[in-house]
C-alpha cells in the first residue's frame, strides 16, 4: 500500500484507541444497559479498524482486495449506525410513554420519506468522474446512507428541542457526535462528486476523531437520570396525542 504521513496514521489510529476507554466507561457506568447497540458499534470500530490497518500493511493483500474490505466495513458500519439511531429514538422517547406509538409512526413516515429521497440521490445524483463501476456504486451507497441517517438525526434534534430533552444526557451526546461525523461525511461526499479532494480521507478521519471525543466526554460526564412521564411536558399536546392515538386505533 502507498505510504502515509504521521498525521494520517494518527487520525486513523487515535480515535479507535480512544474508543477503548469509551467502551470501558460505558461498562463501568452501566450505560450499556440502555445503549447495547452503541457499545456494539464502538467495539466493532475498534476491532474492524485494527483488521483494516493490518490488511493495509500486508504484502499479501492487493489493492483491490483491500478496497473490497473497506466496502464491507463501510456497509457494516452503516447498518450498525442505523441500529444506534433506532436506539437513540427508543431511549429518548422512554420518558414520554403517552407519545411512544404516535412518535414511532411519525418516525417511520420520516424514515420512508428519507429513504425515497436517498434512493433518488443514489440513482440520479452525480458520481465522481474519476470512479467507475463498483466504486461509483459504493460512493452512491455511502452518500445515500449518510443522507438518511443525517435526516433521522435532524428529526431527533427537532423532537428533542420541542420536548426539552436535556442536552447533558448521554443519549444527546451520542446523537451529537454521530450527527457531526455524518454531516461532514455527507458534505465531503457531495464535494467528491464534483471533483477529487486529496485530503478527503484525512478530513473524514478528523471528523470521526472529534465525534469520539464528544462521546467520551459525555460518557465521563455526570448523567442526568430521566424521569418517567405519563404526560408530555407543558406543550398542550395531550389532546393532540389522544386524537392521533384514536386515528391509529381505527
Amino acid at each position: 500500500m502507498e505510504p502515509h504521513s504521521l498525521l494520517w496514521y494518527y487520525l486513523w489510529i487515535a480515535p479507535h484507541l480512544l474508543q477503548i476507554p469509551l467502551a470501558i466507561v460505558i461498562f463501568k457506568r452501566k450505560l450499556h444497559r440502555d445503549f447495547p447497540w452503541f457499545l456494539t458499534y464502538t467495539i466493532y470500530q475498534i476491532l474492524g479498524n485494527a483488521v483494516l490497518l493490518l490488511l493495509n500493511h500486508s504484502p499479501q493483500i492487493s489493492g483491490k482486495s483491500y478496497h473490497v474490505a473497506l466496502d464491507v466495513d463501510a456497509i457494516l458500519s452503516i447498518i450498525l449506525r442505523f441500529a444506534v439511531i433506532y436506539e437513540i429514538f427508543h431511549v429518548s422517547l422512554k420518558p414520554y410513554e403517552s407519545l411512544q406509538r404516535v412518535s414511532s409512526a411519525l418516525g417511520n413516515t420520516v424514515l420512508i420519506s428519507l429513504l425515497l429521497g436517498a434512493l433518488g440521490v443514489a440513482v440520479y445524483g452525480p458520481v465522481p468522474q474519476y470512479t467507475t463501476g463498483l466504486i461509483s456504486m459504493s460512493v452512491a451507497t455511502y452518500r445515500a446512507g449518510s443522507m438518511v441517517q443525517c435526516g433521522l438525526l435532524l428529526f431527533l434534534f427537532l423532537f428533542s428541542y420541542y420536548f426539552r430533552i436535556s442536552w447533558r444526557s448521554f443519549v444527546f451526546g451520542i446523537a451529537s457526535g454521530l450527527a457531526f461525523y455524518l454531516s461532514v461525511q455527507l458534505a465531503m461526499s457531495a464535494l467528491l462528486a464534483l471533483s477529487y479532494i486529496k485530503s478527503a480521507d484525512a478530513i473524514d478521519m478528523a471528523a470521526y476523531h472529534c465525534s469520539v471525543l464528544i462521546w467520551l466526554g459525555y460518557a465521563l460526564a455526570r448523567q442526568r437520570v430521566p424521569v418517567a412521564m405519563k404526560t408530555v411536558p407543558n406543550h398542550q399536546l395531550e389532546s393532540w396525542n389522544l386524537e392521533l392515538q384514536r386515528l391509529l386505533e381505527r
